[in-house]
């Protein structure tokens, strides 16, 4: 008797039928459209990056003596960026027809997260101006009033005065008490932690 099977992808997350290919099309074009939204300023930055013209975005200050050398060149980054800009991009008509498709898959797919952290950093978001902005609007003290109404024109929360002075006897919200005032400021980032 005769015996056919069909292929499954290898990726783990995948496994659909591809016949005559280890992975998916569709994953390769994936990685194709990631590699190619690498802009030429981005690609320029890794290579600089690389050389120790610039520092990385996820950079942590190193701690060390003032004597020790450091490199020029960082070999890991040159090779990042070499990748990128040049070796997998024309490895991608190949790829799903590899027999290790699924090692370079997560191999490429890493490399490229690893590239936009070294360029944009980690969170690149948080450099956005509307999440400065809401991180200022959560942490901003603000007068009782205030408060009511921010908690429901921002987050649809309803809260009264005499709740948040439930909460401050109750000892679950610490209100900051002003000199020479009548009124407290209260944290809407407390607030909403008692959601």
């Amino acid at each position: 008797m005769h015996r056919t099977e069909t292929h499954i992808c290898e990726l783990s997350f995948c496994a659909k039928p591809c016949e005559f290919t280890t992975i998916c099309h569709k994953h390769v074009d994936e990685l194709q459209d990631e590699l190619t939204e690498f802009s030429t300023d981005e690609k320029l930055r890794l290579f600089a990056i690389a050389r120790g013209e610039e520092k990385p975005a996820d950079q942590t200050p190193r701690s060390g003596s003032k004597g020790q050398a450091v490199d020029v060149l960082s070999l890991p980054t040159w090779t990042l960026a070499m990748n990128i800009h040049h070796h997998w991009p024309h490895a991608m008509p190949y790829l799903a027809q590899e027999p290790k498709a699924a090692k370079h898959y997560w191999i490429i797919s890493n490399g490229i997260q690893e590239a936009r952290q070294k360029i944009n950093g980690l969170y690149p978001d948080h450099q956005d101006p509307e999440y400065q902005d809401a991180i200022l609007q959560v942490r901003y003290p603000r007068k009782a009033g205030d408060l009511i109404e921010h908690m429901w024109d921002h987050y649809r929360i309803r809260i009264s005065h005499s709740q948040l002075r439930k909460w401050t006897q109750r000892g679950k919200l610490q209100p900051i008490e002003v000199e020479g005032s009548n009124h407290h400021l209260y944290n809407p980032k407390q607030v909403l932690e008692l959601m």
